[in-house]
């Protein structure tokens, strides 16, 4: 059973959340945030330590609500499934046009990190290295060398990010599904005469 306080603070999360899949992140403030979620500024500062902390923590708690980003790194994680079918997966996951709110939330809440790194270290770190050593482990656990796997991790981690930002830009799905089918496929043909 959650404290009061657990209980409060699991409620503004989820107001927070609201707001900026709905609003965006770019022009919030503090107070215009306490405002619309119904707070004050020393609460959420209490509860999130500062704007960055509840910004990031809505992110995360937006992407709790689509439960294919919720188990993304699950997917590329289970070496039970081929690599060809989790990449596949992973981009299938991704290119849902049910979660367009969530990548324009993520890359405005990335683009605001870029210009205070500090703040949004942990977004930027992640963006910067999970996925993309999660893939590489991925293509690694084939047989594929160490290096070689990385670079591939990153590559098709940088496409995908790519790609994401095409359909949020409205751009043509039916290529971009292609696009992304086509570079999975020379990565899976890359590292299949070493497998």
């Amino acid at each position: 059973m959650s404290s009061p306080e657990s209980a409060e603070r699991d409620r503004l999360l989820d107001l927070a959340a609201d707001y900026v899949l709905e609003f965006g992140v770019s022009s919030a403030t503090l107070r215009g945030l306490s405002r619309a979620l119904g707070s004050n500024n020393r609460m959420l500062l209490y509860y999130f330590g500062s704007k960055a902390g509840l910004l990031l923590e809505a992110l995360r708690r937006a992407g709790l609500r689509f439960s294919g980003i919720a188990h993304l790194l699950d997917l590329i994680r289970d070496s039970e499934i081929p690599l060809a079918d989790r990449l596949h997966g992973a981009w299938d996951i991704l290119a849902d046009p049910e979660l367009v709110a969530y990548h324009r939330l993520f890359f405005e809440l990335f683009g605001v990190a870029a210009f205070d790194s500090e703040q949004y270290r942990p977004l930027l770190e992640g963006v910067a290295n999970e996925w993309a050593d999660e893939t590489a482990r991925a293509i690694a656990e084939t047989g594929v060398d160490a290096e070689l796997a990385e670079t591939l991790g990153h590559e098709i981690v940088a496409a995908w990010r790519g790609f994401q930002m095409t359909l949020i830009g409205g751009g043509d799905s039916t290529l971009v599904n292609r696009a992304a089918r086509h570079l999975t496929e020379s990565i899976i043909a890359a590292v299949e005469p070493i497998t």
